[in-house]
C-alpha cells in the first residue's frame, strides 16, 4: 500500500512545521510522500518551508500564485499526488492537524480490508474544546436546512456592524453563549455521514474514480456537505472511524489571513453565504 499526505498551507509557518515533523516522526519513510501546498501565502513563508525542506526527498512542493481557497487549494495537492506518486491512499490534512499513532497508516489499512471505503475521516479532536469534530454530521443537511442558514447569514451580512456589536455585547453581559455542539456519537463508527474537512483519507476507489477531491466552486466553507452529497450522488462510500485520531490545533491559517475577530466573522459570512448558494444549487434548488 502507498499512502501520500496532502497539506494546504497559508502564513502559519511554526503551524505547518509542526505538522510536518509529527508525521516524519511517527511515521517515517520516504514511501508514504508528503506534498504541501502553499496556497499563496503573502508572508514568504510557503518559500520559507519549500528552503527549509529542500533537502528532505519525501516533501514535494506545489506553489501556488494566489490564495485559491479551501477546496481548489486542496484540489492541487490532490492531482499532484495522484499524477505523480500513483497512491493508494491520499490523506488531506489541514496544516494544524497533528498524528500522533504510529499505526495511523496500518489502521487504514485494516480499515479498508475490513469494508472497502471511498473517504474515510477519523476521529478529530481539538483538546482546546475537548471536542470530537466528527462526524460533523450524521444525516445530510436538507433543502430547508441550507436555506434558513444562508438567509440567517445573508441577514447579517446587510447589517454587519450593528449585528457584530450585538453579539459581542450579548457574549459580555452573558446573556448569549456559543452554543453546545450538537450530539454526534463520536464513539462509533458510522457510514453515509458527513465528515468534518480538516481530514479526509480518500481511497483508490475514489481517486479513481474522481478528477478532483473538492467541488471547486466554493472557497471556504460546505465543502463537507457538498462532497457528501456529490459521493451518495455516484454511489462511493463515505464513513467515519474513532479506530483513527489526529489531533486538531484549529483555524490557525484563517486566524493569521485575518487578525481581527472582526475581519473573520466578517468573512466567515460572506464566504457561509456563497458555499450555500453552490450547495443548493447542487441539490436542485435556486
Amino acid at each position: 500500500m502507498r499512502y501520500c499526505f496532502v497539506i494546504l498551507h497559508y502564513m502559519a509557518h511554526g503551524v505547518t512545521r509542526c505538522c510536518l515533523d509529527a508525521i516524519s516522526r511517527v511515521l517515517p519513510g520516504e514511501d508514504s510522500p508528503i506534498v504541501i501546498v502553499d496556497n499563496g501565502s503573502p508572508d514568504g513563508s510557503g518559500a520559507m518551508l519549500q528552503m527549509e525542506y529542500a533537502g528532505n526527498p519525501r516533501i514535494s512542493f506545489v506553489m501556488l500564485k494566489e490564495n485559491l481557497g479551501f477546496a481548489r487549494g486542496n484540489n492541487e495537492g490532490y492531482k499532484f499526488a495522484r499524477d505523480h506518486f500513483d497512491p493508494d491512499f491520499i490523506i488531506c490534512m489541514n496544516n494544524d492537524i497533528l498524528v500522533s499513532d504510529p499505526a495511523f497508516l496500518d489502521k487504514i489499512a485494516a480499515e479498508y480490508a475490513a469494508d472497502p471505503f471511498a473517504v474515510l475521516g477519523p476521529d478529530i479532536f481539538v483538546p482546546l474544546r475537548d471536542w470530537h469534530q466528527n462526524p460533523a454530521r450524521l444525516q445530510p443537511m436538507t433543502m430547508e436546512e441550507a436555506e434558513a442558514i444562508r438567509k440567517k447569514y445573508a441577514r447579517k451580512n446587510r447589517h454587519f456592524f450593528y449585528n457584530y456589536l450585538t453579539w459581542n455585547l450579548k457574549l459580555a453581559l452573558w446573556m448569549e453563549r456559543y452554543p453546545e455542539p450538537e450530539d454526534h456519537d463520536s464513539a462509533h463508527p458510522h457510514d453515509g455521514c458527513v465528515l468534518h474537512g480538516a481530514c479526509y483519507i480518500f481511497s483508490r476507489d475514489f481517486i479513481s474514480a474522481r478528477q478532483l477531491a473538492f467541488n471547486p466552486a466554493t472557497f471556504l466553507y460546505f465543502e463537507e456537505d457538498i462532497l457528501q452529497l456529490e459521493c451518495s450522488r455516484a454511489g462511493l462510500k463515505m464513513r467515519y472511524s474513532p479506530a483513527l485520531q489526529v489531533t486538531h490545533l484549529e483555524d490557525s491559517s484563517t486566524r493569521a489571513a485575518y487578525g481581527s475577530v472582526y475581519k473573520r466573522t466578517r468573512m466567515k459570512s460572506r464566504r457561509m453565504v456563497e458555499s450555500l448558494n453552490v450547495f443548493i444549487q447542487e441539490l436542485g434548488g435556486e
